[in-house]
């Protein structure tokens, strides 16, 4: 290692800190590289050393990048029956694609993959192993697990993976939560692929007459490859909800918020040990009640963007904290991958919120959500405002958008909700949604209106009636009288009620009533 000296330092320029800071640490760590020149001896030490150095280097550019998943690793599952212990056999099955994790490394399926549940192997606490592993085993365990420790008071407890879920549900079937995390965990393997027809996996010096037989040479290589592993709940550090109807509700909100408390750079513990895939809750018989994928897994592979929040509550420290804009995308993909796993056509509205207790800030709800007629929704509680505004299609994004970063909502607290109602940009109107009513006053003045020109059309087709009796009397023809509603400057619809249209020969005709009834003439100068 060369140090260079600070020969012309600035105005109050000192040595901060030294990486590595010892000679030891700079001998055994990855970024040390072996210098290679021809005629040196290439030892296996020293090119495990180059490949470490090489493998550093990549993960150190992945870290440059937001970790998660970046495209495919849906995971689903069936169940095929149950075994003799009564337990189900599940079957696991994880598309093909690619992530990222915290430490850089990336996970890539190059095909769809399938499993059984029992096959995984279980990353918990080495107390849990006791009894399952041998003593050789036991001790490997809590070896790797003090390796893994977190010095930090209230931290998970050391893990390391321990045996298969299926060796350890029968041993100790009381042992472990109801809910795992599934990880994706990069690792490397040696393999032995011997070709006898490449003559690169024969000895070039050995041509068969030195009495070794060539084919002892085998070519091992280190490969890159990937395994999934089932991550217990750390219920020691987050507990797990006390009701079951809500579970994975109540699950996602408690990562969300563990999450939005972290420090830039810090991780939740299971992302240590590789790229979480789904979230799944099982029941006394170890059958999957549900497989929530959003709930731990992140958008990975773009460009770190670092957002500002408050260290703490009520804190006046900003730091930057580039987990943000995944975990706001996360919230919401949750919701509608529960909304949608409920099935289509989707529940009553108030069957579907029993299974909720914290909503997120925005995000999408069926469309039996809301009554829009009478402006009330039956998803949300009597305590909770509720109105309902339209939005035109391309701005939605933006609405959404601004309110990703706003607190999640609280069911069991009084809360204000506007729902937005997505119509196309043609007909959108602030007033869209209001049901205007009529005041009494202009109605009247209608009714009004309309009674006049009734009499109006009324007394004007009796003349017309009476103009035809005197052209017959006249001439001895009798023309034709159009009918009122035939009037070519007419803007609407023409109504004489409530007179009724006026008799052929002109007059006033009244309606037989029983009972005592008059007629008179308004505005007559005579008897």
């Amino acid at each position: 290692m060369t140090i260079t000296a600070i020969t012309k330092a600035l105005t109050g320029e000192r040595v901060v800190a030294l990486s590595p800071e010892t000679a030891d640490e700079a001998a055994t760590d990855w970024m040390r590289r072996p210098n290679l020149f021809p005629g040196r001896a290439l030892t296996v030490a020293t090119l495990q050393e180059r490949q470490t150095w090489q493998a550093g280097h990549i993960a150190q550019r992945g870290q440059a990048f937001t970790p998660g998943v970046v495209r495919g690793l849906q995971v689903g599952y069936t169940v095929e029956g149950v075994d003799g212990d009564g337990h189900a056999i599940v079957k696991l099955t994880v598309t093909d694609g690619q992530g990222l994790a915290v430490s850089g490394e990336d996970v890539v399926l190059v095909q769809h993959t399938e499993c059984l549940l029992s096959d995984l192997p279980v990353v918990a606490p080495p107390s849990i192993f006791v009894g399952v592993l041998d003593g050789d085993a036991q001790q490997a365990a809590e070896d790797s697990a003090a390796q893994n420790a977190d010095p930090t008071p209230g931290a998970p407890l050391p893990r390391a993976v321990g045996p298969s879920l299926g060796e350890l549900i029968a041993a100790a079937p009381d042992s472990l939560p109801l809910v795992g995390i599934l990880v994706l965990q990069p690792i490397t393997v040696d393999t032995a692929d011997f070709d006898p027809n490449d003559p690169c996996d024969k000895c070039p010096c050995d041509d068969g007459t030195s009495g070794t037989d060539p084919s002892n040479f085998e070519d091992w290589r280190i490969a890159d490859g990937v395994r999934l592993l089932w991550y217990a709940w750390p219920q020691e550090w987050l507990a797990l909800p006390a009701d079951p109807s809500r579970l994975r509700n109540e699950l996602a909100n408690l990562i969300f918020d563990t999450e939005s408390t972290l420090q830039h750079g810090d991780a939740l513990p299971w992302e240590s040990w590789g790229v979480p895939v789904a979230l799944i809750g099982v029941d006394a018989t170890w059958q999957p009640t549900f497989a929530d994928r959003a709930s731990v897994v992140r958008q990975g592979g773009s460009a770190r963007d670092p957002r500002v929040q408050l260290v703490a509550s009520g804190s006046a420290v900003l730091a930057a904290n580039n987990r943000l804009p995944a975990l706001w995308q996360a919230r919401i993909e949750q919701f509608a991958e529960q909304v949608a796993a409920a099935g289509e056509p989707a529940p009553a509205a108030a069957d579907l919120a029993q299974a909720f207790s914290w909503l997120p800030p925005c995000g999408l709800l069926p469309t039996n959500a809301m009554d829009l007629q009478n402006m009330r929704s039956e998803f949300f509680p009597l305590g909770f405002d509720v109105d309902a505004a339209p939005v035109p299609v391309d701005q939605l994004d933006l609405a959404l958008r601004a309110s990703a970063g706003l607190a999640p909502f609280n069911l069991s607290n009084a809360e204000s909700v506007r729902m937005l109602v997505p119509v196309p940009q043609a007909v959108w109107d602030p007033r869209l949604l209001i049901h205007e009513t009529v005041a009494p006053e202009f109605q009247q003045t209608l009714d009004q209106f309309l009674l006049v020109r009734a009499r109006t059309l009324g007394a004007r087709q009796g003349l017309l009636n009476k103009q035809a009796v005197l052209t017959h009397a006249i001439s001895g023809t009798t023309p034709v009288v159009p009918d009122f509603s035939d009037d070519p400057d007419a803007l609407e619809v023409e109504s004489l009620s409530p007179w009724g249209p006026p008799p052929i020969g002109g007059g006033h005709r009244s309606s037989f009533n029983t009972g005592l009834h008059q007629h008179y003439f308004q505005g007559a100068t005579e008897t």
